[in-house]
């Protein structure tokens, strides 16, 4: 590919990083979609839906571990440059909304104490990740995999405390048909 053919998509190496890490995080984003579909059609508790979500974003394979290499790259990056530190606080915006509405769609259920402060609990559960995602792609074990696992279990467990309404009614559902 010749510099003249990339400088002709993107008008500076800024530019083309920011759409790189664009794409990155919109693959993410996409893979979580796709996660909260399948674990809705099965009726699963939003707790559920929300640790298989928040996985995704942890280097556990080998896929995964290049988007956090890309990542990280970028947050080093993103200290000098405008344009890259907007792109990742738009994208940490947009997880932080996400976890949010799990949050509040746990409170309509029953599943979430209807005290709890949404957007606190998804900043504190993005932060999370972010750091276990940096101590996970230091230490890239058998056992750093499911602490981490375990980790994100036990963070979002103590948040949906309570049983999950939905679930029910979808059994109800079932057994009268």
């Amino acid at each position: 590919m010749s510099v003249g053919l990339v400088q002709h998509y993107f008008p500076s190496k800024e530019a083309m990083l920011v759409d790189a890490f664009t794409e990155v995080r919109r693959e993410v984003i996409e893979r979580i979609d796709v996660v909260r579909v399948r674990a809705e059609k099965r009726y699963q508790r939003i707790e559920q839906i929300l640790v298989a979500a928040l996985s995704e974003m942890l280097p556990l394979d080998a896929r995964r571990r290049s988007e956090v290499y890309l990542v990280l790259a970028f947050a080093g990056m993103a200290l000098h440059h405008e344009g890259m530190r907007r792109a990742e606080r738009d994208n940490d915006r947009e997880l932080r909304r996400r976890i949010s509405e799990a949050v509040t769609n746990g409170k309509e259920c029953g599943e979430v104490a209807t005290e709890t402060d949404a957007e606190q609990t998804a900043w504190t559960m993005l932060a999370a990740v972010q750091g276990l995602t940096w101590h996970l792609y230091d230490d890239d074990t058998s056992a750093a995999r499911k602490r981490t696992r375990g980790s994100v279990e036990q963070m979002v467990h103590a948040v949906f405390v309570g049983p999950c309404a939905r679930a029910d009614e979808a059994r109800a559902a079932r057994s009268d048909a």
